[in-house]
């Protein structure tokens, strides 16, 4: 007889440890809260588990398990429509990005932000600018930069990237940034 957990396929499981900024963690956890029982009920979600310490209250610990690869995806689109606050996803993207050097990896990973509501610090909401920093979900791009570097040593000034981007989608104005987000958002 074959034992159950021999016939179980492969799952694709997480595990984080974050320490959330000194007095936010409270906030962190009550937004968790929320967040928790909705991923456990995902379909191929297997499980979601948040754990705070006793001994230093800031640090929290997860361990997320999913059946497949697509269970995952859907997780991340999922993750998007939970209507979390712009001021959480920033203290949010902050913790992560603590967490890199935490975990011994500054200057081998970055992080990069996008959220439907960037506004550049100074500048006008409707700005088309913000939209090289706009998605149609919350999301954070982990960036390897050995990869990222070498792709950028034969591309003529790479630092002007950035400024080019804000040009090209000013010149081609807010409308056309609202339908191609909008388009996004209508995708199957």
């Amino acid at each position: 007889m074959m034992h159950p957990m021999e016939a179980r396929q492969e799952t694709i499981t997480f595990t984080a440890k974050l320490t959330i900024k000194t007095g936010k963690e409270n906030e962190f956890e009550a937004i968790m809260r929320e967040v928790v029982p909705k991923v456990r009920a995902e379909e191929g979600n297997l499980a979601y588990t948040m754990c705070r310490s006793k001994e230093n209250p800031r640090l929290f610990l997860f361990f997320e398990e999913y059946t497949d690869q697509a269970a995952v995806e859907a997780h991340s689109r999922h993750l998007g429509k939970m209507n979390i606050d712009f001021a959480a996803y920033l203290d949010l993207f902050e913790i992560a990005e603590a967490a890199i050097p935490q975990a011994g990896l500054e200057g081998i990973l970055q992080l990069a932000s996008f959220h439907p509501d960037y506004c550049f610090e100074g500048a006008d909401d409707e700005d088309p600018a913000n939209h090289t920093n706009r998605s149609p979900h919350p999301m954070f791009h982990l960036i390897r930069e050995a990869p990222l570097a070498r792709a950028l040593e034969g591309y003529p000034n790479p630092e002007g990237i950035p400024e080019r981007n804000i040009a090209l989608l000013r010149e081609m104005g807010l409308e056309a940034m609202r339908e191609r987000l909008a388009a996004c958002l209508k995708a199957p």
